[in-house]
């Protein structure tokens, strides 16, 4: 289910196009680059259906929330690709 929020600008009007954002679920997956050859480089996959994405990106601290184990469900509040807060962690895809 997606659910759509949409924020009032800074005018206090109803802009569709201004400050809008999603809430959605996220898969984040651990994974380390190499481990065979020593590679210890550790990076963070963000899929939506919890399916092998593309997307890498470092753990950067603070970019992603702490979790236990390798994988986690995570709602998010999605502003763009390079913009997202994260609410909460959840059971599973919902």
């Amino acid at each position: 289910m997606d659910h759509k929020i949409l924020t009032l600008d800074r005018s206090g009007t109803n802009n569709e196009h201004a400050w809008m954002s999603d809430v959605r679920i996220v898969h984040l997956a651990r994974s380390r680059f190499l481990p065979n050859a020593g590679g210890g480089t550790v990076f963070c996959v963000m899929t939506y259906r919890g399916e092998p994405g593309r997307a890498l990106a470092y753990l950067i601290p603070g970019q992603y929330p702490e979790f236990e184990g390798e994988q986690a469900w995570f709602r998010v509040r999605w502003f763009s690709k390079r913009r997202r807060e994260f609410i909460e962690q959840v059971e599973g895809k919902g």
